[in-house]
């Protein structure tokens, strides 16, 4: 497998890099009453997920723009590792929501519109009262 997909003793001894904008994702998940794992390792598919939500049984990618590639058209793209890893994850069985990089409300009264934002993400597969 390509993308961050390693043979499980190699991820275990291996350190993992976390961005701040999966940190800033992940705490305002916990802010909204969620559980999350940062960096959980799903055994089956050997990837490790970027967010974690056992309540949801819900895996969040926080696609940062070394994800992401531009073509001719100056358009944004999907790099093939991270569309291998998601459609992977997916065939799994496993929920998945990718958050990419720009979508991520910045300045003022960011904590409601992230708040907003990620309600939106996640009532797409599952309903929210939070």
């Amino acid at each position: 497998l390509l993308g961050k997909s390693r043979p499980y003793q190699d991820i275990m001894s291996a350190s993992v890099t976390t961005s701040r904008l999966q940190c800033e994702v992940a705490d305002s998940l916990r802010d909204m009453g969620f559980e999350v794992m940062e960096e959980y390792l799903d055994k089956r598919s050997g990837y490790v997920l970027d967010i974690w939500i056992p309540s949801l049984n819900l895996a969040v990618e926080v696609d940062g723009p070394s994800h992401y590639s531009w073509d001719e058209t100056r358009q944004r793209k999907e790099l093939g590792s991270t569309k291998l890893k998601h459609r992977l994850v997916r065939l799994l069985g496993l929920r998945l929501k990718v958050m990419p990089y720009w979508c991520w409300p910045k300045g003022p009264d960011a904590r409601r519109r992230r708040r907003e934002y990620l309600n939106g993400l996640l009532s797409e597969t599952t309903s929210l009262s939070t």
